[in-house]
């Protein structure tokens, strides 16, 4: 998995980004559906179920659905899975890092309601969330931002366990 994840470049990211959101999708699923892609890997159910974190949690403004997804693919391919798997050590300071530098590389906040400035248990403005290409631009990039970093993420640790001869994760 880690050189295919590596040599990956059959899509643009950012654009990926916004077919998926285009289609309807949350930001936290975009972001799983999107490293999913770069991982050759689909799980359908893994990505219904981001559904609720959309709009901070539920709509409530809370952590921005980019990061929610990005940790939900680090758990993915990092997590266990079965009784007899075994969680990556490296599992929490990635998902760690992912939090830290999105606040630093790609947003000034974590949180939703903070980056689009809408409140979306209120459908009036949902509907200017919706109707603002400038909002929706925003989202579009930070989505493309955090589904990149973690697949460089994922690529760096993958290239650190192949130069130590230990396999990635035995889920």
């Amino acid at each position: 998995m880690g050189d295919d994840l590596r040599n990956f470049a059959q899509f643009d990211i950012a654009e990926r980004a916004a077919f998926y959101l285009g289609k309807g999708f949350h930001c936290s699923q975009t972001v799983l559906h999107v490293v999913q892609d770069l991982l050759g890997e689909e799980d359908e159910a893994a990505v219904r179920m981001m559904g609720g974190f959309g709009g901070g949690i539920g709509g409530m403004g809370s952590v921005c659905g980019a990061i929610i997804g990005g940790v939900a693919a680090l758990g993915l391919n990092r997590g266990k899975g079965t009784v007899e798997g075994k969680e990556d050590p490296s599992l929490f300071p990635l998902c760690a890092e992912l939090y830290h530098r999105f606040g630093t590389e790609i947003e000034t906040s974590h949180f939703c309601g903070d980056i689009t400035g809408t409140d979306f248990t209120k459908p009036e403005e949902v509907k200017a969330y919706m109707n603002s290409p400038e909002k929706i631009s925003r989202c579009i990039r930070l989505v493309g931002k955090t589904a990149a970093l973690v697949k460089d993420m994922l690529s760096r640790e993958d290239a650190k366990s192949s130069s130590a001869g230990v396999k990635s994760s035995s889920r």
